[in-house]
């Protein structure tokens, strides 16, 4: 192995190891930075745009589906709401 392939070998390695997932990292905390989600429910408000290939019973299982887990998010923030509140007696 040359002196130029063993370079070569060690920049990508590290382009993997450190490069790569700082970019991801830095794209995600850019984009959260741009437009942080401020609620559950109205993240999900702008994204009803759905192709026109899906079909309506898949579009209806999608829809059954997010109205579950909204609800299971409503139970879920009510809980935390009476932990805080036996908490702060």
């Amino acid at each position: 192995m040359s002196l130029a392939q063993r370079y070569h070998k060690v920049i990508l390695t590290v382009a993997a190891i450190v490069v790569i997932p700082s970019a991801i990292y830095g794209g995600v905390v850019l984009r959260d930075r741009i437009s942080a989600p401020t609620d559950y429910a109205q993240s999900l408000a702008a994204v009803h745009t759905v192709p026109a290939s899906v079909s309506n019973d898949r579009r209806k299982l999608i829809q059954d589906e997010l109205q579950q887990l909204l609800a299971e998010r409503e139970e879920v923030q009510h809980k935390i709401d009476e932990v805080k509140a036996r908490m702060a007696k």
